[in-house]
């Protein structure tokens, strides 16, 4: 149950750097809100029992949540069942704007919600930035079609961190 007292973790998996920065941004407006947040990749997360809400966030890479993320889930099962639990992703499928791009970027967060039901989630565009991935997943993208561009919409990522704290108390 929610104790107001109580902290909230945003940790995540990022390659890149894209996933970091909505856990970064995630954090910033839920500290706006008057929480005590702690955001930290999820190789950095000992334990989770000192907190009252957990939001896990994942980039995507070839149609699949990183396995950390997956892991962390797995081994912090029977505590993430006893308090809130949001996720989030980053992807470039999530920036299409066809059903079946939407349904499969919806898709990604099935083997954590399988493990652990959420309260939300939010499904996010990403970020191409070719400084930051190495030459061989550059070809990959190229031969996707996917285009360098930062296709997060931050009002969508600023709104859904806004509106996290009522559903965190259910």
């Amino acid at each position: 149950m929610w104790n107001k007292r109580g902290k909230i973790l945003v940790t995540y998996v990022t390659k890149w750097g894209s996933t970091c920065e909505v856990a970064e941004t995630i954090g910033k407006i839920l500290r706006e809100k008057g929480f005590d947040v702690d955001v930290f990749p999820v190789k950095g997360v000992v334990d989770v029992t000192h907190y009252s809400a957990v939001v896990i966030g994942s980039g995507i890479r070839v149609g699949k949540l990183y396995s950390e993320v997956v892991h962390f889930v797995k081994k912090n099962k029977e505590q993430l069942k006893k308090i809130p639990v949001a996720y989030f992703i980053d992807s470039f499928k999530a920036a299409m704007p066809d059903a079946k791009s939407q349904a499969e970027a919806e898709g990604y967060l099935g083997p954590l919600r399988k493990l652990v039901a959420p309260v939300d989630a939010g499904i996010f565009a990403g970020k191409v930035d070719p400084r930051k991935i190495p030459i061989s997943s550059r070809l990959v993208l190229k031969v996707q079609k996917i285009k360098e561009g930062d296709y997060r919409r931050w009002s969508a990522i600023e709104r859904w961190a806004a509106e996290l704290p009522k559903k965190l108390r259910k």
